[in-house]
């Protein structure tokens, strides 16, 4: 009897070859790549075999739009012969596809662009008989392929006659030699004209020309030089419709760029400026003139003078200060995936119970099915939330994973949106039919960088947070939030948290954010000093021991923090007690949700909120409609009656110090006197009073005085 199969297909390498990248480009194109070649290997096997991820579109137009998915799919194939032929099939075709991409791509093609393409993939392969346990047909599936892998095998580069690649490696993945490169555009220091000179690093043969490299012009700054396999995501975007990738620069820009669009006053001079170099909005990009004409030359662009882009900046810049716009010069890449997917697709009996609620077995392969569909639903959420809005831009959402750059004014907003979508998108309805014993979840890496930081080591911390979230937390079934801040100085700064404190770290931020005076209002503006976060830390510090963690109780803390939130809060006095009440409460539940003894951590969070509050632009924070706040909001019960007992401390204390210094202020009386009973002293009540002095009106008046007529007049000599 023919059995069915279990059929696993994976492409390989994934993260090196996505995040070996110097541009934005590099790493979108990586990702649109490794997911035309899935989907040339799911069209070869058939869509409607395919359990995980979710391929069964009605159409194939739906199916041509999907832009993400990850890098290996599971099928059920009806026999051993139907797996060895699609399997070969299906490597096949995906070799042809890349080498087909590249061929388009590159410049020119020879034996050291041939070895560098045909050797970069890794394809693999398995397919397991099906029996009745398909938990356990499965299980096996994985643990054969994670086997193959660790036992791969690999050729050595054989070209130009050498065994291995000598030479200078590429900019972006430093592993392979670089075969293309563009020229260095100098001044001769005895003619002043512009000449070009080919990089020192250029191996030449004996007739004077570069052994294996080809200078080329397009998409390549200068002194720039690339593999084969590199040069290809570079060029892999340039035949489409929207071939630019946003930079970072443009990233950090997003809000202000987007709703200075319509402006017609500033609308020929933004366009000008983002053809050349999203970096050309930034001060300290145009301050120098040489500055100005390397980004020009790097362009290609010789249609603005230094002048003219001056001239642009200046424009653009006026108009958007008058929106309350400034040029924010940090943004942040968000990575995340679901928390424990193995143990959820292999159907661990921790997480997904054998039967459901109506006693019946649950399905494994039906599971995988709908969990694989409502992944992609809420992948395609992700994608219209972020990059319709004009949040940010994705670079690739499939499945369980997501990667993408967030503009920082929508940062906090969207993580809440994101966790609420995945409840209500994913975990809740499978919840409900499969009676999960755990609910789904997803974990969070962010890194804010600075516009000019090495995208590398952006993106690579980011995932670092991303895996020190799940570790921090691994014990509480994960659903964490890390994010760190890659200051301009150097600094860093980290803090982890649960996923469900991300609100609390957004409405401190609103209560960081300064309030302007609202014309035609009584309402005056109103602020907290930016010392308060410090000033803060300072007084915790006094009440830590050495082994930084608090040595009072819960209640005196919290009176501490309010007393801070008093004397750091300047503007409105009507608004005083309700700013205060409110910011005192949000501080201290989330120092009680960093699990009291993390000190560090929660003021690691603090610093960062006081961060994006210097960096963001006035009033244009992003704030999800179910956290809007009315402005009219009043303190709870608690937060009033807390507020009276300061205010009673308060006079209490003051009524101390007056009495103590009336005492200091009264001479010392000597011994008759302080024997004297105090009911002998003449009472205040028996004074005279001043009803009784002389009255002014009794004054002999100015009128009665000799008036200056009357004085003798001075002679006349």
């Amino acid at each position: 009897m023919i059995s069915q199969h279990l059929f696993l297909f994976t492409i390989g390498p994934v993260q090196s070859f996505i995040a070996q990248a110097r541009k934005t480009q590099d790493l979108y194109a990586g990702s649109r790549i490794l997911s035309e070649l899935i989907k040339t290997a799911i069209k070869k096997v058939g869509r409607d075999k395919v359990v995980f991820p979710y391929a069964n579109y009605k159409t194939d137009k739906e199916w041509d739009a999907v832009e993400s998915l990850p890098n290996r799919f599971v099928a059920i194939l009806e026999s051993d012969t139907e797996a060895q032929t699609l399997g070969e099939s299906a490597k096949t075709a995906v070799e042809t596809k890349w080498a087909a991409i590249a061929q388009r791509a590159l410049p020119r093609w020879n034996t050291g662009v041939d070895a560098q393409i045909n050797q970069h993939l890794d394809i693999y392969w398995i397919a397991q008989p099906l029996s009745d346990n398909y938990r356990d047909d499965y299980a096996t599936l994985e643990r054969l392929m994670g086997a193959i892998k660790n036992s791969r095998s690999f050729e050595q580069f054989q070209y130009n006659d050498t065994i291995g690649e000598q030479g200078r490696k590429c900019s972006l993945d430093g592993e392979r030699n670089a075969l293309f490169y563009r020229k260095t555009e100098v001044k001769d220091k005895k003619t002043g004209a512009i000449v070009t000179q080919t990089p020192s690093f250029i191996l030449f043969g004996e007739k004077g020309k570069p052994i294996y490299a080809t200078p080329v012009q397009s998409r390549l700054d200068q002194g720039e030089a690339l593999s084969a396999v590199s040069y290809t995501k570079r060029l892999f975007l340039q035949d489409e419709k929207d071939s630019q990738f946003p930079s970072t620069a443009k990233i950090a820009l997003l809000k202000v760029l987007t709703q200075m669009k319509g402006n017609e006053n500033v609308k020929i001079c933004m366009n000008m400026l983002m053809r050349i170099n999203d970096q050309l909005f930034f001060e300290e990009n145009i301050r120098s003139d040489k500055v100005i004409e390397k980004i020009l030359k790097d362009a290609n662009d010789d249609s603005l003078g230094v002048n003219a882009v001056k001239s642009c900046h200046t424009t653009f810049w006026t108009y958007a200060k008058q929106k309350r716009h400034k040029p924010l010069k940090y943004y942040a890449i968000l990575t995340f995936d679901g928390d424990s997917m193995g143990k959820w697709l292999s159907g661990d009996t921790n997480l997904l119970p054998e039967k459901d609620i109506l006693g019946k077995d649950i399905d494994l392969q039906q599971f995988q099915t709908d969990f694989s569909k409502k992944l992609e639903l809420f992948a395609a959420y992700t994608r219209k939330l972020i990059d319709d809005k004009k949040y940010g831009k994705t670079v690739y959402a499939g499945g369980d994973d997501y990667l993408g750059f967030i503009n920082l004014n929508y940062l906090l907003g969207i993580l809440i949106d994101l966790r609420r979508a995945y409840n209500n998108m994913v975990s809740e309805p499978l919840e409900k039919d499969y009676n999960l014993l755990k609910p789904l979840s997803f974990s969070a890496g962010v890194c804010i960088a600075h516009y000019k930081e090495p995208l590398a080591l952006v993106l690579n911390t980011a995932r670092e947070m991303q895996s020190k979230a799940k570790d921090t937390y691994e014990q509480q079934d994960k659903d964490a939030l890390a994010i760190t801040v890659i200051k301009g100085s150097g600094e860093t700064a980290e803090t982890v948290w649960k996923n469900e404190q991300t609100t609390k770290l957004l409405q401190i931020l609103q209560h960081f954010q300064d309030e302007e005076d609202k014309e035609g209002t009584d309402d005056k503006g109103w602020y907290f000093s930016n010392k308060l976060v410090v000033v803060l830390q300072q007084e915790f510090k006094r009440l830590t021991n050495t082994n930084n963690t608090l040595t009072v109780d819960a209640d005196l803390l919290k009176h501490e923090i309010s007393r801070i939130t008093q004397r750091q809060y300047n503007g409105d006095k009507k608004l005083k007690n309700t700013k205060c009440a409110n910011l005192s409460k949000l501080l201290f539940d989330l120092y009680k949700a960093s699990n009291e003894a993390k000190i560090d951590n929660y003021f690691a969070a603090l610093d960062i909120l006081r961060f994006l509050n210097r960096q963001l632009d006035e009033q244009h924070l992003y704030i999800p409609e179910d956290e809007q706040t009315t402005e009219d909001e009043q303190t709870t019960e608690d937060e009033q009656t807390t507020e009276d007992e300061h205010k009673t401390h308060r006079r209490r204390t003051n009524n101390r110090r007056r009495t103590n210094n009336r005492r200091n202020k009264q001479p010392r009386r000597t011994t008759t006197e302080a024997n004297t009973p105090k009911t002998n002293k003449q009472p205040k009540t028996n004074k005279q009073p001043k009803t009784n002095k002389q009255p002014k009106t009794n004054k002999q008046p100015k009128t009665n005085k000799q008036p200056k007529t009357n004085k003798q007049p001075q002679p006349i000599l």
